[in-house]
């Protein structure tokens, strides 16, 4: 099975390899190296955290280490030294996992649609949790300690207007806020449709956008960027049991260095136990 026939019937296209163990397994590990290649491709934490490869079996030490601290002193004395260890901790590792079912008899009459369908419906689901995630990770780890971290909530203020001069003023803040810090800001992080307020600024203030941006914008229904920052807008997903796992009331500027995401080991097939599926 190669490339050629990703768009083609997902049953037409290995009904010749069903029929033995080996044909199979060959299917799954060519639809798994298509699903690891779309994850990567739409994988988004890289743009919000900081990505980690690691390989299977290694365990991930973050040490979080210190402000170097300098001094002045007269010529020839020696500056205080400052400590780089301040605490060492190991990152848990969850596995992610998609497991679709197939009945060998739908499969060969060719109801399950093409390949690429089921290459795109893995890559939603495993996309959606590690959003999910991170999003949730990052708005449960938020405190006023946190000196690279900053949200806003969105909510109404009267009049439509109102509420976006309101949005926009606690944005600037936030903004402000993560830019003076060391590192500066990385990324502006929340929901497409919370993203989609910020269409409205120039509304409330003519100055925001060129009117190059605005046209641009309006034509494509997105924000990639607001006040040099770019912006990364998550879609709702919804878990396997129906529950929405991103709220839109939030944005968060995030600062350089905020936390890692670390990737232990490469997409790979697990083999069933289910000799009929």
């Amino acid at each position: 099975m190669d490339k050629k026939g990703y768009s083609d019937n997902f049953g037409k296209v290995i009904a010749k390899y069903l029929d033995s163990d080996e044909g199979r397994r060959a299917v799954a590990n060519k639809i798994v190296q298509y699903v690891s290649n779309e994850v990567e491709a739409s994988d988004l934490s890289g743009l919000i955290l900081d990505k980690v490869y690691v390989k299977l079996g290694d365990q991930y030490e973050w040490i979080h280490r210190s402000k170097l601290k300098a001094y002045w002193s007269e010529p020839g004395s020696y500056a205080p030294r400052t400590s780089m260890t301040q605490r060492t901790f190991r990152i848990p590792t969850k596995l992610v996992a998609a497991h679709p079912e197939y009945e060998i008899g739908l499969l060969k009459a060719g109801r399950y649609g093409t390949v690429q369908e089921q290459v795109i419906a893995a890559k939603d689901a495993i996309i959606g949790e590690i959003n999910a995630m991170v999003f949730n990770t990052l708005i449960g780890s938020y405190s006023a300690a946190n000196t690279n971290f900053a949200t806003c909530t969105v909510t109404g203020a009267g009049s439509a207007a109102n509420a976006i001069a309101t949005l926009k003023a606690a944005l600037d803040k936030a903004i402000r806020w993560v830019k003076d810090r060391p590192g500066g800001a990385k990324s502006i992080v929340c929901r497409g449709t919370t993203a989609d307020f910020m269409l409205d600024f120039s509304n409330a203030n003519n100055n925001v956008f060129s009117p190059n941006m605005v046209d641009e914008m309006m034509r494509k229904g997105v924000v990639n960027n607001y006040r040099g920052v770019p912006i990364v807008a998550l879609p709702q997903y919804l878990d396997a049991f129906g529950k929405a796992t991103i709220p839109p009331n939030y944005i968060m500027v995030c600062g350089h260095g905020i936390g890692k995401v670390v990737v232990e080991e490469e997409f790979e097939s697990l083999q069933g136990i289910d000799v009929d599926t």
